[in-house]
């Protein structure tokens, strides 16, 4: 299950207030994987959707579709300092992106396809 960092959790709540959006959730939406990593999407919504997955914690309320919940199911929500300032950040073990040298989403180290299928370079994997 997505965890939620008490920092994160606060600038959440504090972000809400001040956009007068109190009682809305956050709506976060994972898109593609494997190759080209996970993009994820972060909205407000009132309502959640009736097939969604409703995470409730430290005062926060978080919406998901079920493909995105499983995609986050070992990820952590953060709020820290990046090249812009501060941000929301989601650190996901499971998103290893193009960057898998291991067979995950890329090649494997002898140059054997990886679960996308890049060992003949269409990844950037020339082995």
């Amino acid at each position: 299950m997505l965890q939620v960092t008490p920092k994160a959790a606060e600038a959440l709540k504090n972000f809400l207030q001040g956009e007068g959006k109190t009682g809305q959730a956050l709506r976060i939406v994972a898109q593609g994987g494997c190759c080209s990593g996970t993009m994820y999407g972060l909205v407000f919504e009132k309502e959640a959707a009736p097939d969604d997955v409703v995470l409730a914690q430290d005062g926060v309320t978080i919406y998901m579709d079920r493909m995105s919940d499983a995609t986050l199911s070992e990820a952590k929500l953060d709020f820290e300092m990046g090249p812009q300032g501060e941000a929301f950040f989601i650190d996901n073990p499971l998103d290893q992106g193009g960057h898998s040298h291991e067979g995950g989403c890329g090649c494997s180290s002898g140059g054997e396809k990886g679960s996308c299928g890049c060992g003949s370079g269409s990844c950037g994997c020339n082995h």
